[in-house]
């Protein structure tokens, strides 16, 4: 997996914006919460994302929506 971020991670911005690559098969390998509400938007491919421990197919075009501390991974 890489990451590139589009805003600088500074305290000054209450937001970020990054893109995750995944080869295929990959994955996050665990998952995660996050204190704060926040979204994705699968920009190519397909895959697998649990969201509140449910797994859902996702594809090109889809976004998704975290509330704050929802398990989440892809």
């Amino acid at each position: 997996m890489s990451i590139q971020d589009l805003l600088p991670k500074e305290m000054a911005y209450d937001m970020n914006i990054h893109i995750l690559t995944f080869q295929p098969g990959a994955s996050h390998g665990y998952i995660e919460t996050h204190v704060q509400e926040h979204g994705a938007y699968v920009l190519s491919g397909r895959g697998m994302y649990n969201l509140d421990n449910e797994w859902v197919p996702v594809q090109a075009g889809d976004y998704l929506f975290m509330g704050a501390y929802v398990p989440q991974a892809a």
